[in-house]
């Protein structure tokens, strides 16, 4: 989100003209309120839990990256 508002400011531009609106530089700022907001009233258990989710999807990832990096035999 902070990335977001920052190549909005610099006017970065990838492929053609970018979509625009009004207000449109208050999102991000508005985003990352929400995030903090989220945050600020999750309980230990939930950090707990995302935690958890993020440690089994890293492990899955890693593996799926090794075994498809190596080479099939037929």
């Amino acid at each position: 989100c902070a990335a977001c508002w920052f190549l909005v400011q610099r006017d970065v531009r990838t492929d053609g003209q970018p979509f625009n609106f009004p207000g449109m530089k208050i999102v991000p700022a508005l985003a990352i309120l929400a995030i903090i907001w989220i945050l600020a009233h999750a309980t230990l258990f939930e950090f707990a839990v995302n935690g958890i989710v993020l440690a089994i999807a890293s492990i899955l990832y890693f593996l799926r990256e090794k075994f498809r990096s190596s080479p099939h035999k037929a």
